[in-house]
């Protein structure tokens, strides 16, 4: 999804969950001006991708337009607020890339 100007749905963003009623989780959104990534955790995806796409997001307003690149669904918001701080900890650009291919956090990654 491109946030911006334009919005422009780029295939799924969850596994598992149709679009309408993706709601708390993590997200993580890419920068299509300066190709960097943003993490984040809500309780209402739709509202807050419109929050960025109106640059009302501080930290996102300098990046727009911005793309969804996945959205990974968590239970609780407590849940997500965790999962996203320990997505942040990663502080890698192969991990976060990661993340985004394969549509999971990377502790829950099984290996084959």
């Amino acid at each position: 999804m491109l946030i911006g100007v334009n919005i422009r749905l780029s295939g799924p963003t969850a596994v598992g969950q149709a679009a309408g009623s993706m709601k708390t989780g993590v997200y993580i959104l890419r920068s299509y001006k300066n190709n960097r990534y943003y993490i984040g955790s809500t309780t209402n995806v739709d509202q807050r991708l419109r929050e960025h796409r109106l640059g009302k997001v501080k930290s996102t307003k300098g990046m727009l337009p911005l793309e969804l690149a996945v959205f990974i669904p968590c239970d609780t918001p407590t849940e997500a607020r965790r999962a996203e701080k320990r997505l942040k900890n990663y502080k890698r650009r192969d991990i976060i890339e990661l993340v985004v291919r394969d549509r999971e956090f990377p502790w829950e990654h099984k290996s084959e």
